[in-house]
């Protein structure tokens, strides 16, 4: 029974992280409307690696995440993230990215956290700096802070590296 509850449970995972990636990707003919980003890369993907803390609960937390820019200023993706030991939990978002100054980059993300077999509605609001390291790569410092429905505040640190396309 248990066996049978995660393998719906993981489908169901991969059913909203393949919705929400749909849902993205859907949005992209709204970049040719917007203005274009002549000499830049205008899709960029991204492995993080960081930690999530909340109260006295603490875990190493992974993830992939994907933007592509519709603008100079906006981008629209979608991310998949998973964090071990005291959360066990996966977060699947669709990030709208404002990038107002140079490397500076925020997100605001719906999305869903699944733990302990129960699928929560959260928000998460970020913060981060794109370091350009080498052509087309980026390594990136960011902060993010996630609203779970449940009235939990999860911070979540780390560093990305990514790569534009």
């Amino acid at each position: 029974m248990i066996i049978r509850r995660n393998r719906v449970q993981g489908k169901f995972l991969l059913i909203a992280a393949v919705a929400l990636v749909f849902i993205a990707l859907s949005l992209i003919p709204v970049a040719y409307a917007a203005e274009s980003l002549e000499g830049s890369e205008q899709n960029e993907v991204g492995l993080f690696l960081g930690g999530s803390h909340h109260n006295h609960e603490n875990g190493f937390s992974v993830g992939l995440d994907y933007e592509h820019h519709i603008s100079d200023i906006f981008g629209i993706g979608g991310l998949v993230e998973y964090t071990t030991e005291d959360f066990d939990s996966w977060v699947v978002a669709a990030p709208v990215y404002v990038h107002p100054y140079m490397g500076l980059r925020l997100l605001a993300a719906p999305g869903f956290e699944n733990r302990e077999s129960e699928n929560k509605f959260l928000f998460r609001a970020g913060i981060a700096y794109q370091i350009p390291v080498a052509k087309g790569v980026l390594l990136t410092p960011e902060y993010n802070l996630d609203f779970i429905t449940n009235g939990e505040k999860v911070h979540v640190y780390g560093v990305s590296v990514g790569i534009g396309f």
